[in-house]
C-alpha cells in the first residue's frame, strides 16, 4: 500500500512539474468605464455618477494557428428600455493566423475605424468619429481578413451583417470593406471603404450606403497628432442623406504617469438634414495613471450644436479607466 501511495504522488508531483512548465494558453481580459459629471452652463445641470461599460473577456489559444476570443459588453442599452444595464455579447470568434495572414470569423472587431481608435486611445472618454456619429459599428457578424504584402503595408477586408453586434440578421444586406494600412517609423496611414448593400426586399426606393475613411498619425514619444476624415452617403439607405466630417487629436506626454490631450471634431450633414448631431465637439484634459491597470482623467467636453437657438452643452468630467 506504501508503494503504491508513493507511486501516485509520484506521478502527480510530475504531473504538476510538467503543467507548470507550459506556457498559460487563456487569459482573462476586462475593461471599466466610469465617471462623475456636471453640466457647466445650466443652473439646474446634469450631473451624477456614471458606469459607462464594464467589459469581460476571455481568449484561449487552441494551437498555434488558431484561437478563440469571447467578450461580453454590460452597458446602457439606449433604446428606451426601461432596463438600466444589459449584457451583450460583443466578441465571439475564432482566429486563425499563419505566417503574413490572419482571418477571423463569428462576431468579430470590424476595421472601419479601429486604426484611428487605437491611436486616439481614450475610448473611456468618448468614443472614436465613426462610432460616435453612426458611420460604422464597432462589431458585428462575419468574416475578416489581413494580409501583410510588404514591411509596414497591410491590406484588411470584411464581411458582416451591417446591423452590428446587438442586433441579429434582419434582412439580406451585407456589409463589404477594404482597407489599406501602411506604418513607416512614427508615421500611421490607413485608407478605408465600404459598401452597405441595400435588400431590395425592404423598399424600391433605396440606395446603398457608402463609407470613406482616411487617417494619417504621427507618434512620437513625447507627443502624438492624429488626423481623419470621414464621408458617408445615403445614411440608412435613404438617397442623399449625406454626411462628412473630420476629426483632429493630440497628446503631449508630460511624464511616465502624466500627459495632456485634446481633440476637436467636426460634424455636417448635407442639406442640414441632421442637424440635431450637426456641430463641433471640443475635448480636453489631462490623463493620470496612478498604478498599474487605473487610468483617471478629468476633462472638459464642449458640443457646439450647429442648429440655430440650440444652446451649447459644456460637460465636465472625472473619468476613470480601470483596465486588465
Amino acid at each position: 500500500m506504501k508503494k503504491i501511495i508513493l507511486t501516485v504522488l509520484s506521478v502527480a508531483t510530475l504531473s504538476l512539474s510538467l503543467l507548470a512548465q507550459e506556457a498559460p494558453k487563456g487569459k482573462v481580459t476586462g475593461k471599466i468605464f466610469s465617471n462623475y459629471h456636471f453640466q457647466l452652463n445650466q443652473s439646474n445641470a446634469n450631473q451624477g455618477f456614471e458606469l459607462q461599460r464594464a467589459y469581460l473577456g476571455y481568449s484561449y489559444k487552441i494551437s498555434d494557428l488558431f484561437s478563440t476570443k469571447v467578450v461580453l459588453d454590460m452597458g446602457n442599452p439606449s433604446n428606451g428600455s426601461k432596463l438600466e444595464r444589459t449584457a451583450y455579447v460583443k466578441n465571439a470568434l475564432v482566429n486563425f493566423k499563419k505566417d503574413n495572414l490572419s482571418i477571423n470569423f463569428g462576431l468579430i472587431g470590424t476595421t472601419g475605424f479601429k486604426v484611428q481608435e487605437k491611436f486616439w486611445g481614450n475610448r473611456y472618454l468618448f468614443k472614436s468619429f465613426q462610432d460616435q456619429n453612426k458611420f460604422n459599428t464597432s462589431a458585428d457578424m462575419g468574416i475578416s481578413a489581413s494580409y501583410k504584402l510588404a514591411k509596414g503595408l497591410s491590406v484588411d477586408a470584411n464581411i458582416t451583417n451591417g446591423e452590428g453586434y446587438k442586433k441579429l440578421q434582419q434582412d439580406n444586406s451585407y456589409r463589404y470593406g477594404v482597407g489599406l494600412t501602411y506604418k513607416m517609423s512614427d508615421f500611421t496611414f490607413r485608407a478605408y471603404a465600404d459598401m452597405y448593400q441595400k435588400d431590395d426586399n425592404i423598399g424600391p426606393d433605396l440606395e446603398n450606403q457608402n463609407t470613406v475613411a482616411l487617417f494619417a498619425g504621427y507618434k512620437h514619444d513625447i507627443f502624438s497628432i492624429g488626423a481623419e476624415y470621414n464621408m458617408l452617403s445615403n445614411y440608412k439607405f435613404a438617397d442623399k442623406k449625406n454626411m462628412n466630417g473630420f476629426s483632429i487629436y493630440s497628446t503631449v506626454n508630460i511624464s511616465k504617469k502624466l500627459n495632456v490631450f485634446g481633440r476637436f471634431d467636426g460634424l455636417s450633414s448635407k442639406d442640414d438634414w441632421n442637424t440635431k448631431m450637426d456641430g463641433n465637439t471640443i475635448i480636453a484634459g489631462l490623463e493620470f495613471n496612478p498604478v498599474k491597470y487605473v487610468t483617471i482623467s478629468p476633462n472638459i467636453q464642449l458640443f457646439n450644436p450647429k442648429a440655430d437657438g440650440a444652446d451649447n452643452i459644456s460637460m465636465a468630467y472625472l473619468s476613470v479607466q480601470i483596465k486588465f
